[in-house]
């Protein structure tokens, strides 16, 4: 069963033009988005569907379809063809991994230490503070900053 009339052009309320926008047809796409669900009440969770192209303007979605969108020149400034390419528009990952997180907590952030110097006092501080450490973790330095790789000799100045 393919999609209904009402499923063909979902549009969402009109945006108006901004100054100097662009219209686009993006098209030949594979187009993922979130929208609300099909009679749903107001405040349902929404779906996830795909759609075929989609009408852009000043960086808002106009609408989106499924087949080949029936709009016409004045409702088009700009066709792109993406080639079957995967758009999600709206959506990003945005993701954490709770161990990695965790773990973070456990170490030694050296990010910004511009020197070897910076780097001991940072292990002296975190030694002081962290008395019973078996093991110093340091995390995000940046040998460009030191001025060099540190060395053992460098981090021996903690015995652990």
């Amino acid at each position: 069963m393919g999609p209904t009339a009402s499923d063909r052009e979902r549009s969402p309320p009109p945006v108006a033009r901004a100054g100097g926008a662009r219209r686009k047809l993006l098209h030949n796409a594979c187009i993922v988005t979130c929208v609300p669900s099909p009679g749903a009440a107001a405040g349902a969770e929404p779906v996830v569907a795909a759609y075929d192209w989609m009408l852009v303007d000043g960086g808002r979605i106009l609408s989106l379809g499924h087949g080949v969108p029936s709009l016409s020149q004045e409702e088009v400034v700009e066709r792109l063809d993406l080639g079957g390419r995967v758009v999600l528009p709206g959506m990003f990952d945005s993701h954490c991994h709770v161990f990695s997180m965790g773990k973070m907590q456990e170490t030694l952030c050296l990010e910004g230490a511009r020197s070897i110097e910076n780097l001991q006092a940072a292990l002296r501080e975190y030694h002081r503070t962290h008395p019973h450490a078996d093991v110093i973790e340091g995390t995000q330095w940046d040998q460009e900053l030191l001025g060099r790789f540190p060395t053992r000799q460098d981090l021996d100045v903690v015995p652990v």
